[in-house]
């Protein structure tokens, strides 16, 4: 994955009534967070709705471009 790749991932948020629910979202990697001695899971730095989040590689559902591998160095 690269930045500028779309991705589809599940949000955990709480409605009025307070029930947690999750919800599919889909956003642009900003960034990516690897960590070169492997102790942390690589994350993407994502904003969705004015919130940046951290979502760990494993987290994400879907990448378009479809079918892209995982590339930590170019």
């Amino acid at each position: 994955m690269k930045v500028g790749y779309k991705i589809f991932f599940d949000l955990d948020f709480w409605d009025e009534n307070g029930n947690h629910m999750l919800k599919e979202v889909e956003s642009i990697i900003l960034d990516l967070s690897i960590d070169p001695l492997g102790i942390h899971e690589t994350k993407c730095t994502v904003e969705y709705q004015g919130e940046k989040y951290g979502i760990p590689f494993s987290e994400i559902k879907n990448t378009i471009p479809l079918g892209e591998q995982l590339e930590l160095f170019n």
